[in-house]
């Protein structure tokens, strides 16, 4: 596949567009993409601001507020971000993202910031706080991020802040009696690929909430074969939980 390439040289004013990329884009200037959403009905939606298959740099900060994926039938990734295979982001300066949502109904949600595929580095501080995963009927990956596959790389070059991010996920009974969905892993990240933290790390309130099923990682959720997170400087974790509780069902007896 042949990549042009596009510059957009202007401040974000009012906000950017939806970005679709396939090609080579570098933002020089500082960017907010706020309020964006992908929606679907029994398809997959990626990337409730940024869908990226190709290749994106960002020059100046670069900010994501409140976007979303939402899905019925089917399994959202990247409430801000979905990065998909053989795709780059990089991150030149200060990323935020604050209050982006990944949002399932009868399937699995991943990642309510990012879902990534293949590699991002975050060369200035990146800081994430109130990002959501929430899947009913489903399972739930990454409160706010979802790092997945044995080649996929993500590298935190300077500092990295995470807080108040939450993965939920609530079960529900089939007509025979079992149940379906309620695995809720990483309340700030789910992993089967490699991260790196080269500078401070801290982790504060973030939580892992399952209905009906297992609960893993309040923090991180390090699972798979090829799974490794590596901290090369001083890593802080404090008031994460991980928290399961029992469903009831139509007969009166719990499970999960």
């Amino acid at each position: 596949m042949a990549f042009g390439m596009v510059t957009l040289a202007t401040p974000a004013m009012a906000g950017e567009d939806r970005l679709v990329n396939s090609g080579e884009k570098t933002y020089t200037q500082n960017v907010t993409f706020e309020g964006k959403s992908a929606t679907a009905t029994g398809s997959s939606p990626f990337g409730g601001a940024i869908f990226n298959i190709g290749f994106i740099t960002f020059g100046g900060f670069a900010t994501f507020e409140g976007n979303s994926v939402m899905a019925t039938g089917a399994h959202p990734s990247g409430g801000a971000i979905s990065n998909y295979y053989n795709a780059s982001i990089t991150f030149d300066a200060l990323a935020t993202f604050e209050g982006n949502s990944a949002i399932a109904t009868g399937g699995s949600t991943n990642g309510g910031a990012i879902s990534n595929y293949k590699s991002i580095a975050f060369g200035g501080l990146a800081t994430f706080e109130d990002n959501s995963a929430t899947a009913t009927d489903g399972h739930s990956y990454g409160g706010a991020i979802h790092n997945s596959g044995a080649s996929t790389v993500l590298t935190f070059n300077d500092g990295a802040q995470f807080k108040n991010n939450t993965t939920t996920a609530t079960a529900m009974e089939k007509a025979d009696g079992t149940l379906a969905g309620g695995y809720s892993y990483g309340g700030t990240i789910n992993n089967s690929g490699t991260i790196t933290f080269d500078a401070l790390a801290t982790f504060e309130g973030n939580s892992a909430i399952a209905t009906g099923g297992p609960s893993q990682g309040g923090a991180i959720n390090n699972g798979g074969a090829n799974a490794v997170v590596t901290f090369n400087d001083e890593a802080q974790f404090k008031n994460n939980t991980a928290t399961a509780t029992a469903m009831e069902k139509a007969d009166g007896t719990l499970a999960g």
